[in-house]
């Protein structure tokens, strides 16, 4: 690993950057400086500019990927290295607008019951992702006393931003939980 790398890994280290943001961010730095073959403290605004546009039209990199490489090279160029504003105007790309998928109630209903007949556990697990609307991270990390039925609430812990957080908890799930530990009894 280069000297710049590393000092650029725990100048977002000390930052308290998420692990996954900070690899990404070096990744795309480290992808700059092999594109050009030089260091990236030597490669000017326009080949920044060019390099951008390579991902969006040759490459043809999702507008998410660029817009992270965008904030990648912004926190590279102004805040790490500190050039002014003015230098190195990075063009924040605009993202597309979808409409998100929505399923329908039925096809909810088919899903978790398809669930059902393969892993009683896995029909839970949807059954409280849908119930709750928890990210899938979140899902992941959940466990059985982060669901308290007592106040309505389902407590996610160091969730998106590393913030812990309350989200729902439906009345109704309240029964498929108590019916899951009786059949279950699971350890946590």
């Amino acid at each position: 690993m280069t000297e710049l790398r590393t000092q650029f890994t725990r100048f977002l280290e000390t930052r308290n950057y998420a692990p996954g943001t900070i690899y990404r961010y070096v990744l795309t730095v480290a992808d700059l400086a092999q594109h050009y073959h030089r260091r990236p403290d030597r490669i000017n605004d326009e080949e920044v500019q060019n390099f951008l546009h390579n991902m969006a039209y040759r490459r043809k990199l999702s507008w998410s990927t660029i817009h992270t490489a965008v904030c990648a090279l912004h926190c590279f160029y102004h805040r790490f290295l500190r050039h002014p504003p003015h230098q190195f105007m990075i063009p924040t790309p605009r993202l597309p607008k979808r409409l998100p998928l929505v399923w329908s109630p039925e096809e909810i209903q088919h899903l978790i019951r398809t669930a059902g007949k393969h892993c009683p556990q896995t029909q839970v697990i949807l059954i409280v992702a849908y119930a709750t609307g928890l990210r899938l991270s979140e899902l992941c990390h959940l466990r059985l006393k982060d669901l308290d039925p007592d106040h309505q609430t389902t407590w996610v812990r160091q969730g998106k931003g590393g913030k812990d957080r309350a989200a729902l908890y439906p009345p109704r799930l309240k029964q498929v939980l108590d019916e899951y530990r009786e059949a279950y009894q699971p350890l946590d």
